[in-house]
């Protein structure tokens, strides 16, 4: 596979879950994906920025939000949540997860819990 279409294959979010870009505690970088690539992290930014509307940072913060969307809707806690992804502090995965969402980890909780019961 060449490097252009390696790149855009990790923008691929079915391809990206089932790899180590939102899984727990992945600290990977662009680095990280370049050298599992075989290219250049110049050239892994370089692809998001020219295929998508999203720096390779964006791109693989949006994922790990989506995931933590994901389990909070299944009612896991903020600090399992933030702990799986990384974050060193729940306050830190808070304030990426308001960033990101617009709304607090506890009212998207809120949230989940009450569609839950409408759907039951």
């Amino acid at each position: 596979m060449n490097r252009r279409w390696s790149c855009l294959a990790l923008m691929d979010t079915s391809a990206a879950s089932s790899s180590n870009v939102a899984s727990e505690k992945d600290a990977s970088n662009a680095d990280d994906w370049a050298q599992a690539l075989g290219t250049k992290s110049r050239s892994i930014r370089r692809a998001f920025t020219v295929h998508s509307d999203f720096t390779f940072a964006e791109w693989r913060n949006g994922l790990r939000m989506q995931r933590a969307m994901s389990w909070l809707y299944a009612d896991q806690q903020a600090n399992w949540v933030s702990h799986h992804l990384g974050f060193a502090h729940v306050s830190a995965f808070s304030r990426a997860f308001r960033r990101y969402t617009g709304n607090t980890v506890g009212d998207h909780q809120a949230e989940a819990r009450v569609t839950v019961r409408l759907l039951r």
